[in-house]
């Protein structure tokens, strides 16, 4: 149970960190140009920030925490990894469809 918690809270942490990363240097952009060089430098903005790395250290100390104790359990750990994923994708296709 608790390899399920740290894969789905620390999976979160990261999705919730690049969320808001995105969410400020879209609205910092005074006018965006559509090209390919600025959605490729603005996804390495997002990629580097230091919310973010901070979210991967969380990730990756709960990992190795979880190995170092031995109660890594790697079934429920995925399955942490991937409810996280599916929870957060099925919220933005009904918040989709509501719209």
């Amino acid at each position: 149970m608790l390899s399920f918690e740290v894969g789905f809270l620390s999976f979160l942490l990261i999705l919730l960190a690049g969320f808001k990363q995105l969410k400020n240097k879209l609205q910092t952009a005074k006018e965006p140009m559509p090209s390919k060089f600025f959605a490729f430098g603005l996804g390495l903005q997002i990629s580097v920030g230091w919310l973010k790395i901070l979210a991967y250290g969380v990730f990756l100390g709960g990992l190795f925490g979880l190995l170092n104790l031995k109660l890594l359990v790697p079934v429920a750990y995925f399955v942490g990894l991937g409810a996280c994923l599916v929870g957060v994708v099925g919220l933005q296709a009904l918040r989709r469809a509501k719209s």
